[in-house]
């Protein structure tokens, strides 16, 4: 590929980033907005796919079929025979004639055409010229190309008046029509055999005249000769000729069609036509047992399910399907702010549960290839969306999800009870298994225990609902397969989930946690010090978590990526200084907590850039808190104090925040602020070491920083405990070597 190409193909993905940019802030300006949009869509989509599969159980018989049954009228029903109807409207629009406008003033035209020849002529015709001067002469003015013709015109002129026989002739061509289309074309437009003519007498009144498609002339298949007999029949042959060439000169079309008025005649027609309305009485029987299914029978049976389904069923699935959803949306507004309030989160589930419907509908129709039927729910892989969504949401969220396309699949497979009970005690099983999860492998393990307790439920179903031997096996055997199916999706679209979403999960936090990554091998080679510094604040932070029974890898990930902001200005950094050299004794205190405070906002646009998950995004942002830089505001202070500089303002020398709202990025505070200050504490013993822990903990405890997470005061205990740990573990003392001389001398001695 050239590098033109390159560049090209770099460009377009530049503007659809920005398009995609562009369009992520409007959605997030009309966040509930796009929210209702996308809930409503997935409504609309459940409440058809559900009131479609309730028409096809409904009426699934066709024209030949033989009536199972007698089909009889369970209610009073009058609707309108849209067929009878449209064939009502057909029939009217066939004796609805076609309108031409008939244009008469094309006949005065052209007999002032014909008075011009004449009179020419008559220039001509001198008694004393020969007749072939007075050929020449015609021909020179170019009257007429053809000699004969010429010749039998002065041979005639005197006697016959052509002048007077051409204009009949045409009048009687014009009075009746000239149409340059076929009567083929004319009947297309109109069946009636007729056509209407409409022209404006001397007073401009309008003037409709009815005609006969046989009494009109059609331009390209006019018998002249015909004409001409027709009003001479005892003209001489030679005469009639020369009329019946001349007369074509000055034919042409004066009836055009007006399609614009033949359809306001058509429109104005139909309105008139009234639905044709049939009754069907309760009771009344459409086909007996046995009996083939005709049209007409066919036609009768389409228009009750019809009526039923949107008089009654319909309108009783759509209130109760909207009120489910507005239930729900409001269960999760009310008790899962954090996930309704995430766009990104909101957006995944309704994506889920979007796929989830798709396959509920769509995988119960395999039924249809088994000649003894089993219950749906042994065809919907709810297994594999319970994996899904636990290992992509939470417990709480993933028993909502399940209970709600649980309620949903009792539409989609028609109300079964049982299909509902099955599905949910899957989905739960599933759910709460999966938790268990430590390795993919386990998941084969979990598809064949699925299929174990669909083994389980067949057993409890054949007891109570008679199953036969062969409807047990299927169930048996296809319990087994959707246990297998249900791996299938679940590792096939969390990969898309994950990705697509950026979703927190326990596989995307391995993948980060990866120090050969690329943005932590910058950190090592540009920011050693703060690379060593996010390794043990990690290692702290994980110790810490599992001891309260937070997230731990989310944890020691936050760890490894806290500090990346640093990158922007390394050197800036008292743990990335060797030597002597600190640059900010070169520049005054305000300005040195502007570069220190950078780094906070810089991490979150590069972890931005690395499509770093929210959460891990989160712990950037709210590392600091809202925390005072003490070094560079003392430093301010001694300023003031000598004349240096003027007052200055302290939130200058403040961190802007947020405060954390986890106990994961409130962990990572209290472990970088420890591991920081240990740097500077003289013979770290555990006691002094253990004392600055708590002092630490305890000063942002009382500054108000740990208000906004959920950690308890007995966390904070064994936070305090496990930093000690870690931190007594790091400093610990080693024994004082002896020296090789010293023990070859001692040798010696002895």
């Amino acid at each position: 590929m050239s590098r033109e190409s390159l560049k090209r193909m770099k460009n377009i993905i530049k503007k659809i980033s920005e398009f995609y940019s562009d369009l992520a802030a409007q959605v997030k300006k009309h966040d509930m907005a796009f929210k209702l949009i996308l809930a409503f869509f997935l409504f609309l989509t459940v409440f058809y796919l559900s009131t479609n599969r309730f028409r096809k159980e409904q009426f699934d018989l066709k024209v030949g079929d033989i009536a199972p049954y007698d089909i009889k009228i369970k209610r009073n029903i009058e609707y309108v025979d849209y067929i009878k109807t449209e064939e009502k409207r057909k029939d009217l629009i066939s004796k609805i004639s076609p309108v031409f406008s008939f244009d008469l003033g094309i006949l005065e035209e052209e007999k002032k055409k014909v008075d011009a020849f004449f009179d020419k002529v008559l220039e001509i015709d001198n008694e004393f010229d020969p007749f072939e001067r007075k050929i020449e002469q015609a021909k020179s003015i170019k009257l007429m190309k053809d000699a004969n013709l010429l010749k039998i015109l002065f041979l005639n002129f005197k006697e016959n008046n052509f002048r007077n026989k051409a204009k009949e002739v045409l009048t009687k061509i014009y009075n009746a029509g000239v149409t340059d289309l076929d009567p083929e074309s004319i009947t297309s437009l109109g069946q009636t055999g007729n056509i209407i003519k409409i022209y404006n007498n001397e007073q401009g009144e309008e003037i409709s005249i009815r005609a006969r498609l046989d009494d009109l002339y059609y331009l390209k298949t006019i018998n002249y000769f015909e004409v001409v007999k027709s009003i001479y029949s005892s003209l001489r042959w030679d005469k009639v000729q020369f009329l019946n060439v001349y007369v074509k000169r000055h034919v042409r079309p004066n009836l055009l069609y007006d399609k614009k008025l033949t359809d306001e005649k058509i429109v104005n027609a139909i309105g008139l036509v009234k639905p044709v309305g049939m009754k069907l009485k309760k009771g009344q029987v459409i086909v007996r047992y046995g009996e083939e299914i005709s049209e007409s029978d066919f036609k009768i049976l389409k228009e009750v399910v019809k009526y039923s389904s949107e008089t009654s069923v319909i309108r009783g699935y759509f209130v109760v399907l909207l009120a489910l959803f507005i239930l729900s949306l409001l269960i999760f507004k009310i008790y899962s702010p954090a996930i309704f309030n995430n766009l990104k989160t909101f957006l995944f589930l309704l994506s889920f549960i979007f796929i989830a419907v798709l396959l509920t509908y769509l995988f119960p129709n395999f039924n249809s290839f088994l000649k003894v039927k089993i219950l749906s729910s042994f065809y919907i892989p709810i297994g594999g969306f319970a994996i899904l969504i636990h290992q992509l949401t939470n417990y709480a969220t993933s028993f909502w999800v399940l209970l709600f396309i649980s309620i949903l699949s009792m539409f989609l497979v028609g109300f079964n009870f049982v299909d509902f009970i099955i599905i949910l005690l899957i989905g739960f099983s599933a759910v709460i298994l999966s938790g268990k999860l430590k390795k993919r492998i386990y998941m084969w393990y979990l598809g064949l225990l699925i299929g174990l307790f669909y083994s389980v439920l067949n057993l409890g179903m054949t007891g109570i609902m008679n199953f036969s031997e062969e409807q047990f096996l299927n169930s048996l055997l296809m319990g087994f397969v959707n246990g297998i199916i249900s791996i299938i999706i679940s590792m096939g679209l969390y990969p898309l989930f994950e990705y697509f979403f950026n979703m927190l999960t326990e596989y995307k936090l391995m993948e980060l946690s990866d120090l050969n990554l690329p943005i932590m091998k910058r950190l090592l080679i540009e920011g050693p010090g703060t690379y060593n510094h996010s390794i043990l604040v990690a290692n702290m932070a994980e110790t810490a978590t599992l001891a309260i029974g937070a997230n731990s890898l989310l944890a020691r990930v936050g760890g490894y990526y806290h500090d990346i902001g640093k990158l922007e200005n390394p050197e800036y950094f008292i743990e990335n200084q060797f030597g002597d050299d600190n640059k900010h004794q070169k520049i005054k205190p305000s300005i040195s907590s502007s570069i220190v405070k950078s780094h906070v906002k810089y991490g979150e646009e590069l972890a931005g850039k690395l499509k770093v998950p929210i959460e891990i995004i989160n712990i950037i942002k709210e590392h600091h808190g809202t925390t005072m830089i003490s070094f560079f505001y003392r430093k301010a202070l001694e300023d003031v104090k000598s004349g240096k500089s003027e007052k200055q303002d302290m939130h200058t020398y403040k961190y802007e925040g947020p405060m954390p709202t986890s106990k994961e990025a409130a962990i990572i505070m209290l472990a970088d602020s420890v591991e920081a200050a240990s740097r500077a504490l003289k013979n770290p013993s555990y006691t002094r070491l253990q004392n600055m822990v708590r002092e630490l903990i305890n000063e942002r405890f009382l500054d108000g920083q740990l208000d906004d997470c959920s950690l308890t005061l007995m966390d904070l205990k064994k936070i305090e405990e496990s930093f000690s740990h870690v931190l007594s573990a790091m400093f610990h003392t080693r024994i004082e070597y002896p020296d090789q001389n010293q023990i070859k001398k001692l040798e010696n001695e002895n």
